[in-house]
């Protein structure tokens, strides 16, 4: 019985160690003031031109709205894009992301929502959407890889 105990110990430390050695390296970076995050550390992000009104958008790589390989798009809103006071800025950036982009289908996972992106043809295309703790402030993270999205938005310190 012990044999195979430590059997199974060692599959499990390999696996372990290959983990680790898959796992992204990250750096903290700052987006123009706004917030800072952990990203790749391979990763330079540079301002782009947003069509969306009211939007700060950070991205690598960027081709067609997509993000390329495990390169991500940061997106950046705050509570001036909204008109009525009463309405929640985590909400009306979902409903609007919803309703007018290929993002749809929110769900909440591990504490955020996530939308898939329905133009990608492959496994992927999501968008993790974190706000700040009164949800004056929204952060969306373009990408391939939901469990890298969520360690990125975990990081997050507005």
């Amino acid at each position: 019985m012990s044999k195979k105990i430590f059997a199974i110990l060692i599959v499990v430390m390999a696996f372990v160690s290959l983990a680790s050695v898959f796992a992204v390296e990250t750096t903290t970076h700052d987006f123009d003031g706004l917030f800072n995050m952990s990203v790749p550390s391979d990763e330079e992000f540079v301002t782009l031109d947003s069509n969306i009104t009211g939007a700060s958008v950070f991205g690598y790589n960027f081709n067609y709205g997509d993000p390329i390989g495990d390169n991500i798009i940061v997106y950046y809103f705050n509570e001036s894009i909204v008109d009525d006071n009463d309405t929640n800025i985590t909400e009306y950036v979902i409903n609007i992301l919803d309703e007018n982009s290929t993002f749809k289908h929110p769900s909440v996972e591990d504490g955020f929502t996530v939308l898939y992106n329905q133009m990608v043809q492959h496994d992927g295309g999501y968008m993790l959407i974190a706000s700040n703790d009164n949800e004056t402030e929204v952060v969306g993270i373009v990408g391939d890889n939901l469990d890298d999205l969520k360690t990125y938005a975990n990081s997050i310190e507005f």
